[in-house]
């Protein structure tokens, strides 16, 4: 049994460290609850003037976008097409995309892998921050002289009725796993920016709000 758990373990880093290496971020694989229909009336935006938006910027991006557990989940299996890995509440991206053409994104996420067969499962917290410049032209969006970082919490394993934690540090990652896409295609409205760029199994599309 330890054994197979140390190479789940393995292939739970590994999937991990897949799904978080893009910043335009990770959500769960079981069917989410209907969300209720709301009655309030979204209120209009006001966007920044041309003359509030730096050259090679689209002023539909300016603002702060979220990317919710449940369209975290949807790029997440995008990334590992896992039927066994998610990511649980209260995860949530935070995308904030400068008049200027500067952008900061930080947020948290919990995966959780349910091991085969059993009740066991293991869950990962972690912190996400980024930041750097974008360029926008209507449908292309360009990031550069970008940073991002990831600060993995503790590391939970229920195995058998029996709960241990301890630190992800002591699992060694890949170099250069947090490379940004550099280039990525989008269609921004008011409310709602989709981006999409290929990842290591095919196209993968954020679903960002505000």
């Amino acid at each position: 049994m330890k054994i197979s758990i140390k190479y789940f373990l393995l292939i739970f880093v590994l999937l991990t460290s897949a799904a978080c290496s893009l910043p335009f971020l990770a959500g769960d694989s079981s069917d989410p609850e209907p969300a209720e229909e709301s009655t309030m009336e979204m209120p209009t935006l006001a966007l920044p003037t041309p003359d509030e938006v730096a050259e090679g910027v689209d002023s539909c991006l300016v603002g702060v976008w979220t990317m919710d557990t449940y369209a975290l989940n949807n790029k997440f299996l995008d990334l590992t097409h896992s039927p066994v890995m998610f990511i649980v509440t209260p995860s949530a991206m935070i995308m904030d995309l400068r008049a200027e053409g500067s952008y900061v994104i930080n947020g948290e996420t919990i995966v959780r892998a349910d091991i085969p067969d059993s009740s066991d499962y293991m869950q990962l917290s972690a912190t996400h921050s980024g930041e750097g410049r974008y360029s926008a032209d209507g449908s292309s969006l360009s990031l550069s002289d970008s940073t991002y970082a990831v600060d993995f919490g503790t590391m939970t394993i229920y195995i058998d009725g029996e709960t241990s934690e301890g630190p992800f540090s002591a699992i060694p990652l890949p170099e250069d796993f947090m490379s940004p896409p550099s280039a990525t295609t989008y269609v921004c409205s008011t409310n709602s920016l989709l981006v999409t760029y290929v990842g290591p199994s095919g196209s993968i599309t954020e679903e960002w709000a505000r």
